[in-house]
């Protein structure tokens, strides 16, 4: 999976990267055609924005979230899209069960 990050308003560390690419690794169990993901992290005030798009062969997915923490915006937007990909697989599940 390609992985673009974008800080805006801050620099991007080191550690922030490599947890973002680790927490996103854990989004291929989902998924076996994930295909691209586009974070961006932007500081607005005090409040950290994280918003994540998922791109897939067959669907788009995307999430944010917010935060006074940065770790924190990270780890909340990749659980929603978790979420959504949770949900998406079981729809497809049920698709193939009922034909």
């Amino acid at each position: 999976m390609n992985i673009m990050i974008a800080a805006r308003h801050f620099d991007l560390t080191e550690p922030l990267k490599s947890r973002i690419e680790q927490r996103l690794a854990s989004l291929e169990k989902f998924s076996a055609d994930l295909m691209e993901a586009h974070v961006v992290i932007e500081m607005e005030e005090r409040r950290c924005k994280a918003e994540l798009t998922l791109h897939t062969r067959t669907s788009d997915f995307f999430a944010s979230a917010k935060s006074y923490d940065t770790y924190l915006a990270v780890d909340n937007v990749i659980k929603k899209l978790k979420k959504q990909l949770k949900a998406h697989q079981e729809r497809l599940k049920e698709r193939k069960q009922k034909a």
